[in-house]
Protein backbone atom coordinates (compact mmCIF):
# COMPACT_ATOMS: atom_id res chain seq x y z
CA UNK A 1 0.00 0.00 0.00
CA UNK A 2 2.82 2.42 0.80
CA UNK A 3 4.01 2.17 -2.85
CA UNK A 4 0.62 2.80 -4.39
CA UNK A 5 0.33 6.48 -3.56
CA UNK A 6 3.71 7.57 -4.99
CA UNK A 7 3.08 5.52 -8.13
CA UNK A 8 -0.39 6.97 -8.50
CA UNK A 9 0.76 10.53 -7.97
CA UNK A 10 3.66 9.98 -10.42
CA UNK A 11 1.26 8.58 -12.97
CA UNK A 12 -1.07 11.51 -12.57
CA UNK A 13 1.72 14.00 -12.94
CA UNK A 14 2.91 12.16 -16.05
CA UNK A 15 -0.58 12.31 -17.53
CA UNK A 16 -0.92 15.99 -16.68
CA UNK A 17 2.47 16.75 -18.24
CA UNK A 18 1.74 14.70 -21.34
CA UNK A 19 -1.65 16.27 -21.83
CA UNK A 20 -0.21 19.75 -21.30
CA UNK A 21 2.33 19.14 -23.97
CA UNK A 22 0.15 17.49 -26.59
CA UNK A 23 -3.36 18.75 -26.02
CA UNK A 24 -5.08 21.98 -25.00
CA UNK A 25 -7.44 20.29 -22.46
CA UNK A 26 -7.77 21.79 -18.94
CA UNK A 27 -4.79 21.03 -16.68
CA UNK A 28 -5.06 18.68 -13.67
CA UNK A 29 -3.80 20.03 -10.31
CA UNK A 30 -2.86 18.28 -7.06
CA UNK A 31 -4.46 20.14 -4.10
CA UNK A 32 -3.80 19.81 -0.34
CA UNK A 33 -6.59 20.53 2.17
CA UNK A 34 -6.20 20.54 5.96
CA UNK A 35 -9.07 20.91 8.39
CA UNK A 36 -11.77 19.11 10.36
CA UNK A 37 -14.40 16.79 8.97
CA UNK A 38 -17.81 18.47 8.79
CA UNK A 39 -19.57 15.51 7.19
CA UNK A 40 -18.65 12.27 5.48
CA UNK A 41 -20.51 9.79 3.24
CA UNK A 42 -19.43 6.89 1.02
CA UNK A 43 -19.12 9.27 -1.91
CA UNK A 44 -17.81 12.53 -0.49
CA UNK A 45 -16.20 14.25 2.46
CA UNK A 46 -16.78 17.88 3.50
CA UNK A 47 -13.90 19.51 5.36
CA UNK A 48 -13.87 22.87 7.14
CA UNK A 49 -10.39 24.15 6.34
CA UNK A 50 -8.10 26.38 8.40
CA UNK A 51 -9.69 29.44 6.78
CA UNK A 52 -13.13 28.26 7.97
CA UNK A 53 -14.21 27.43 4.42
CA UNK A 54 -16.15 24.24 3.70
CA UNK A 55 -14.45 22.19 0.95
CA UNK A 56 -16.20 19.23 -0.66
CA UNK A 57 -13.99 16.40 -1.96
CA UNK A 58 -15.28 13.36 -3.85
CA UNK A 59 -14.33 9.88 -2.66
CA UNK A 60 -13.48 7.45 -5.46
CA UNK A 61 -12.75 3.74 -5.44
CA UNK A 62 -9.05 4.65 -5.72
CA UNK A 63 -8.99 6.98 -2.67
CA UNK A 64 -6.54 5.81 0.00
CA UNK A 65 -7.43 6.25 3.70
CA UNK A 66 -4.84 6.20 6.47
CA UNK A 67 -4.54 7.02 10.18
CA UNK A 68 -0.91 7.44 11.10
CA UNK A 69 0.81 4.58 9.39
CA UNK A 70 -2.25 2.34 9.37
CA UNK A 71 -4.74 1.83 6.55
CA UNK A 72 -8.36 2.48 7.53
CA UNK A 73 -11.75 2.26 5.83
CA UNK A 74 -13.92 5.25 4.88
CA UNK A 75 -16.35 4.17 7.62
CA UNK A 76 -13.64 4.89 10.22
CA UNK A 77 -13.84 8.61 9.49
CA UNK A 78 -15.71 10.65 12.10
CA UNK A 79 -17.06 14.16 12.29
CA UNK A 80 -14.65 16.72 13.85
CA UNK A 81 -11.56 14.60 13.12
CA UNK A 82 -8.66 16.57 11.74
CA UNK A 83 -7.59 15.36 8.31
CA UNK A 84 -5.08 16.13 5.62
CA UNK A 85 -6.36 15.46 2.08
CA UNK A 86 -4.46 15.29 -1.18
CA UNK A 87 -6.83 15.65 -4.11
CA UNK A 88 -6.77 16.09 -7.86
CA UNK A 89 -8.62 19.08 -9.25
CA UNK A 90 -10.31 18.58 -12.57
CA UNK A 91 -12.11 21.76 -13.60
CA UNK A 92 -14.27 22.53 -10.51
CA UNK A 93 -14.23 19.00 -9.07
CA UNK A 94 -11.88 17.66 -6.38
CA UNK A 95 -11.24 13.92 -6.24
CA UNK A 96 -9.50 12.60 -3.14
CA UNK A 97 -6.30 10.69 -3.75
CA UNK A 98 -5.30 10.37 -0.07
CA UNK A 99 -7.19 11.09 3.16
CA UNK A 100 -4.95 10.98 6.22
CA UNK A 101 -6.38 11.33 9.71
CA UNK A 102 -4.05 13.38 11.88
CA UNK A 103 -2.99 11.81 15.16
CA UNK A 104 -5.14 13.28 17.93
CA UNK A 105 -2.54 14.08 20.53
CA UNK A 106 -4.11 15.00 23.90
CA UNK A 107 -3.83 18.72 24.52
CA UNK A 108 -2.50 20.02 27.77
CA UNK A 109 -5.44 21.50 29.72
CA UNK A 110 -5.31 25.26 30.18
CA UNK A 111 -4.22 26.22 33.70
CA UNK A 112 -6.20 28.97 35.43
CA UNK A 113 -5.65 30.74 38.78
CA UNK A 114 -8.54 32.42 40.62
CA UNK A 115 -8.29 34.56 43.75
CA UNK A 116 -11.27 35.83 45.68
CA UNK A 117 -13.78 35.02 48.42
CA UNK A 118 -16.11 32.05 48.69
CA UNK A 119 -19.70 32.93 47.79
CA UNK A 120 -21.05 29.38 48.08
CA UNK A 121 -19.63 25.89 48.53
CA UNK A 122 -20.91 22.32 48.26
CA UNK A 123 -19.32 18.89 48.02
CA UNK A 124 -19.00 19.21 44.24
CA UNK A 125 -18.78 22.93 43.49
CA UNK A 126 -17.38 26.17 44.81
CA UNK A 127 -18.36 29.66 43.63
CA UNK A 128 -15.65 32.31 44.06
CA UNK A 129 -16.21 36.06 43.75
CA UNK A 130 -13.05 37.59 42.31
CA UNK A 131 -11.64 41.12 42.71
CA UNK A 132 -13.83 42.38 39.84
CA UNK A 133 -16.98 41.09 41.53
CA UNK A 134 -17.40 38.24 39.03
CA UNK A 135 -18.84 34.98 40.38
CA UNK A 136 -16.83 32.01 39.07
CA UNK A 137 -18.21 28.44 39.47
CA UNK A 138 -15.51 25.78 39.86
CA UNK A 139 -16.03 22.01 39.91
CA UNK A 140 -14.61 20.02 42.84
CA UNK A 141 -13.79 16.37 42.17
CA UNK A 142 -12.01 13.51 43.91
CA UNK A 143 -8.63 14.79 42.69
CA UNK A 144 -9.03 18.30 44.15
CA UNK A 145 -6.56 19.04 46.96
CA UNK A 146 -7.91 21.36 49.68
CA UNK A 147 -5.93 23.20 52.34
CA UNK A 148 -7.07 25.68 54.99
CA UNK A 149 -4.21 27.65 56.46
CA UNK A 150 -1.39 25.12 56.47
CA UNK A 151 -3.61 22.11 57.16
CA UNK A 152 -5.23 19.62 54.83
CA UNK A 153 -9.00 20.17 54.74
CA UNK A 154 -12.28 19.09 53.15
CA UNK A 155 -15.12 21.01 51.57
CA UNK A 156 -16.80 20.93 54.98
CA UNK A 157 -14.01 23.16 56.31
CA UNK A 158 -14.61 25.83 53.67
CA UNK A 159 -16.90 28.68 54.68
CA UNK A 160 -18.63 31.54 52.92
CA UNK A 161 -16.39 34.61 53.13
CA UNK A 162 -13.13 32.64 53.30
CA UNK A 163 -10.43 34.04 51.06
CA UNK A 164 -9.22 31.42 48.58
CA UNK A 165 -6.61 30.87 45.94
CA UNK A 166 -7.81 28.28 43.42
CA UNK A 167 -5.73 26.60 40.73
CA UNK A 168 -7.90 24.92 38.12
CA UNK A 169 -7.88 23.39 34.66
CA UNK A 170 -10.16 24.69 31.94
CA UNK A 171 -11.92 22.48 29.43
CA UNK A 172 -14.27 24.45 27.24
CA UNK A 173 -16.13 26.63 29.71
CA UNK A 174 -15.73 24.25 32.65
CA UNK A 175 -13.21 24.95 35.41
CA UNK A 176 -12.13 22.03 37.60
CA UNK A 177 -10.20 22.75 40.79
CA UNK A 178 -6.82 21.09 41.18
CA UNK A 179 -5.89 22.98 44.37
CA UNK A 180 -7.94 25.12 46.76
CA UNK A 181 -6.03 27.01 49.44
CA UNK A 182 -8.24 28.91 51.89
CA UNK A 183 -7.73 31.32 54.76
CA UNK A 184 -10.30 32.08 57.46
CA UNK A 185 -12.38 35.16 56.77
CA UNK A 186 -11.29 38.09 58.90
CA UNK A 187 -14.35 39.12 60.93
CA UNK A 188 -15.42 42.70 60.41
CA UNK A 189 -15.30 44.38 63.82
CA UNK A 190 -17.55 47.14 65.09
CA UNK A 191 -15.62 49.75 67.08
CA UNK A 192 -17.39 51.98 69.61
CA UNK A 193 -15.94 54.69 71.87
CA UNK A 194 -17.95 56.01 74.77
CA UNK A 195 -18.82 55.84 78.46
CA UNK A 196 -20.10 52.83 80.40
CA UNK A 197 -23.78 53.27 81.23
CA UNK A 198 -24.25 49.86 82.86
CA UNK A 199 -22.29 46.64 83.22
CA UNK A 200 -22.97 43.08 84.36
CA UNK A 201 -21.18 39.75 84.07
CA UNK A 202 -22.72 39.15 80.62
CA UNK A 203 -23.61 42.57 79.24
CA UNK A 204 -22.13 46.02 78.75
CA UNK A 205 -24.07 49.14 77.74
CA UNK A 206 -22.01 52.02 76.37
CA UNK A 207 -23.23 55.51 75.57
CA UNK A 208 -21.28 56.46 72.45
CA UNK A 209 -20.12 59.87 71.28
CA UNK A 210 -23.42 60.44 69.49
CA UNK A 211 -25.30 59.78 72.78
CA UNK A 212 -26.58 56.40 71.48
CA UNK A 213 -26.72 53.48 73.91
CA UNK A 214 -25.00 50.40 72.42
CA UNK A 215 -25.44 46.98 74.08
CA UNK A 216 -22.64 44.40 73.91
CA UNK A 217 -22.65 40.76 74.93
CA UNK A 218 -19.71 39.69 77.15
CA UNK A 219 -18.57 36.05 76.99
CA UNK A 220 -15.61 33.94 78.07
CA UNK A 221 -13.61 35.03 75.02
CA UNK A 222 -13.92 38.78 75.69
CA UNK A 223 -10.54 40.37 76.42
CA UNK A 224 -10.80 43.11 79.07
CA UNK A 225 -8.17 45.69 79.94
CA UNK A 226 -8.29 48.70 82.24
CA UNK A 227 -5.62 51.34 82.53
CA UNK A 228 -3.32 49.31 80.27
CA UNK A 229 -3.56 46.14 82.41
CA UNK A 230 -5.53 42.90 82.17
CA UNK A 231 -8.78 43.21 84.08
CA UNK A 232 -12.03 41.41 84.89
CA UNK A 233 -15.57 42.49 84.17
CA UNK A 234 -15.90 43.38 87.86
CA UNK A 235 -13.20 46.04 87.36
CA UNK A 236 -15.44 47.92 84.95
CA UNK A 237 -17.49 50.73 86.45
CA UNK A 238 -20.26 53.04 85.38
CA UNK A 239 -18.68 56.20 83.99
CA UNK A 240 -15.48 54.50 82.77
CA UNK A 241 -14.43 55.59 79.28
CA UNK A 242 -14.13 52.55 77.00
CA UNK A 243 -13.16 51.48 73.53
CA UNK A 244 -15.07 48.34 72.53
CA UNK A 245 -14.38 46.12 69.50
CA UNK A 246 -17.08 43.59 68.71
CA UNK A 247 -18.34 41.12 66.13
CA UNK A 248 -21.81 41.61 64.73
CA UNK A 249 -24.25 38.79 63.97
CA UNK A 250 -27.70 40.03 63.13
CA UNK A 251 -28.62 42.38 65.98
CA UNK A 252 -26.20 40.79 68.47
CA UNK A 253 -22.90 42.54 69.18
CA UNK A 254 -20.35 40.40 71.01
CA UNK A 255 -17.41 42.19 72.59
CA UNK A 256 -14.04 40.87 71.47
CA UNK A 257 -12.05 43.51 73.36
CA UNK A 258 -12.97 46.07 76.02
CA UNK A 259 -10.28 48.65 76.79
CA UNK A 260 -11.32 50.89 79.70
CA UNK A 261 -9.95 53.89 81.50
CA UNK A 262 -11.28 54.78 84.94
CA UNK A 263 -13.53 57.82 84.97
CA UNK A 264 -11.59 60.73 86.43
CA UNK A 265 -13.52 62.94 88.81
CA UNK A 266 -13.15 66.68 88.33
CA UNK A 267 -9.95 67.77 90.04
CA UNK A 268 -10.29 70.27 92.92
CA UNK A 269 -13.77 71.40 91.91
CA UNK A 270 -14.89 73.77 94.64
CA UNK A 271 -18.33 73.13 96.08
CA UNK A 272 -20.39 74.61 98.91
CA UNK A 273 -23.16 72.81 100.77
CA UNK A 274 -25.67 74.25 103.20
CA UNK A 275 -28.39 72.35 105.02
CA UNK A 276 -29.44 70.52 108.13
CA UNK A 277 -27.54 67.59 109.60
CA UNK A 278 -29.46 64.31 109.46
CA UNK A 279 -26.67 61.95 110.59
CA UNK A 280 -23.24 62.20 112.20
CA UNK A 281 -20.55 59.55 111.71
CA UNK A 282 -16.96 59.10 112.84
CA UNK A 283 -15.58 61.06 109.90
CA UNK A 284 -18.56 62.37 107.97
CA UNK A 285 -21.92 64.08 108.11
CA UNK A 286 -25.08 63.61 106.14
CA UNK A 287 -26.53 66.98 105.23
CA UNK A 288 -30.00 67.44 103.80
CA UNK A 289 -30.03 70.17 101.15
CA UNK A 290 -32.57 71.52 98.71
CA UNK A 291 -31.04 69.19 96.05
CA UNK A 292 -31.02 66.08 98.27
CA UNK A 293 -28.75 64.47 100.84
CA UNK A 294 -25.02 65.10 100.56
CA UNK A 295 -22.28 63.21 102.39
CA UNK A 296 -19.75 65.64 103.83
CA UNK A 297 -16.50 63.83 104.53
CA UNK A 298 -13.83 65.16 106.87
CA UNK A 299 -10.13 64.52 107.38
CA UNK A 300 -7.37 65.88 109.62
CA UNK A 301 -7.25 69.06 107.54
CA UNK A 302 -10.94 69.87 107.98
CA UNK A 303 -11.57 72.92 110.22
CA UNK A 304 -14.86 72.89 112.12
CA UNK A 305 -16.09 76.05 113.85
CA UNK A 306 -19.12 77.09 115.87
CA UNK A 307 -19.66 80.60 117.20
CA UNK A 308 -16.08 81.45 116.23
CA UNK A 309 -14.79 78.48 118.25
CA UNK A 310 -13.05 75.38 116.91
CA UNK A 311 -14.98 72.22 117.75
CA UNK A 312 -14.76 68.52 116.99
CA UNK A 313 -16.99 66.56 114.59
CA UNK A 314 -18.61 64.92 117.59
CA UNK A 315 -19.84 68.28 118.77
CA UNK A 316 -22.18 68.50 115.79
CA UNK A 317 -25.70 67.20 116.36
CA UNK A 318 -28.57 66.20 114.12
CA UNK A 319 -30.72 69.19 113.36
CA UNK A 320 -27.77 71.58 113.35
CA UNK A 321 -27.55 73.75 110.28
CA UNK A 322 -24.12 73.65 108.70
CA UNK A 323 -22.38 75.37 105.84
CA UNK A 324 -19.50 73.32 104.35
CA UNK A 325 -16.90 74.32 101.80
CA UNK A 326 -14.50 71.95 100.08
CA UNK A 327 -13.87 69.85 96.97
CA UNK A 328 -16.28 67.58 95.11
CA UNK A 329 -15.81 63.79 95.26
CA UNK A 330 -18.88 62.88 93.18
CA UNK A 331 -22.39 64.14 92.62
CA UNK A 332 -23.44 63.38 96.23
CA UNK A 333 -20.16 63.52 98.13
CA UNK A 334 -17.69 66.24 99.10
CA UNK A 335 -14.51 66.51 101.18
CA UNK A 336 -14.88 69.46 103.54
CA UNK A 337 -12.10 71.93 104.02
CA UNK A 338 -14.20 73.99 106.44
CA UNK A 339 -17.53 73.45 108.23
CA UNK A 340 -19.38 76.29 109.91
CA UNK A 341 -22.03 75.12 112.40
CA UNK A 342 -25.20 77.02 113.24
CA UNK A 343 -27.43 75.68 115.99
CA UNK A 344 -30.81 74.57 114.65
CA UNK A 345 -33.61 77.07 114.84
CA UNK A 346 -35.65 74.66 116.99
CA UNK A 347 -32.90 74.67 119.60
CA UNK A 348 -33.29 70.96 120.20
CA UNK A 349 -30.36 68.51 120.07
CA UNK A 350 -30.64 64.78 120.29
Amino acid sequence: MRRVLPLLVTALLFVVTAEARHRSTPSVQLVEIEGTIKSVSPTEIVVTDNNNHDVTVAITPDTIFRSGDMAIAPADLKKDQRVEIKAVRNNDALNAVLVRVEDNEPQEPEAVEINGTIKSVSATKIVVTDARGTDIPIVIDSHTMIFKGNNSATTGDLAIGDRVEVRATKSGTTLTAVLIRAENAEPELLEVHGKIKSVSATELVVTDRQANDVTFKIDSHTLIRKGGHAAAVTDLAVGDMVEVKATVSGTTKTAVMIDAEAAEPPQNQEVEVEGSVTAVGTNQLTVHTAGGDVTVKTDTNTRIRKNDQTIALGDIHTGDVVQAEGTRVDDHTMLARQIEVHTSGSGGHH
